[in-house]
């Protein structure tokens, strides 16, 4: 192990993630910012064709996809946190949050864009939604609290959509106001 972080314990932690289905996977120096000091951020990636008309959303066949995917979330945090326990450290396993969101503020204990972004997974878009280069704002995140020594990715610190309006006019009830993204911003 190095002063930046243990790179075996690292690539095991994206081997879980990757078997378990993963799309993308990094991790995060959270220090100061959750309970504990690192994180791992997972992306799944939505089907294009659910996502192919954003006029029919929310649909039936949207609505299934959401449940899966945060069951497959559920189960990628649980076993990384597993093997980070294994490995002898503590490791909080935080799934999809629909059944955790505070409904007075609209937010969660710990936001997953905020483990996304300082990963460098990607960027928060003028739509909310975390946009990465691969696969854009077509995923949905889990993450996982840890204090294992991970290498961590350089954080995302700035909005990569300039000028682009695109989802701000595909937004079928016109809740996207398409204001620039932060770090730190509520």
């Amino acid at each position: 192990m190095s002063d930046k972080g243990d790179i075996r314990l690292t690539e095991e932690v994206g081997r879980v993630a990757r078997a378990c289905g993963a799309a993308l996977v990094g991790c995060a120096d959270l220090q100061g910012l959750a309970e504990l000091p690192r994180g791992v951020a997972v992306a799944v990636r939505h089907s294009p064709e659910v996502l192919a008309d954003p006029d029919k959303m929310p649909n039936q066949a949207y609505s299934q996809e959401y449940v899966t995917l945060n069951e497959r979330l559920t189960h990628l945090a649980t076993e990384i946190a597993a093997a980070l326990e294994a490995s002898g450290h503590r490791a909080i396993a935080n799934s999809a949050t629909h059944h955790r969101i505070d409904p007075e503020r609209l937010a969660a204990p710990f936001p997953h864009k905020t483990a996304a972004t300082r990963a460098g997974l990607g960027w928060v878009g003028k739509c909310a939604l975390l946009v990465t280069r691969e696969l854009g704002p077509g995923v949905r995140l889990g993450s996982v609290l840890t204090d294992a020594p991970l290498v961590v990715g350089e954080p995302v610190v700035a909005s990569e959509c300039g000028d682009c309006t695109v989802c701000v006019e595909a937004c079928p009830a016109g809740a996207v106001k398409g204001e620039e993204w932060y770090p730190g911003r509520p």
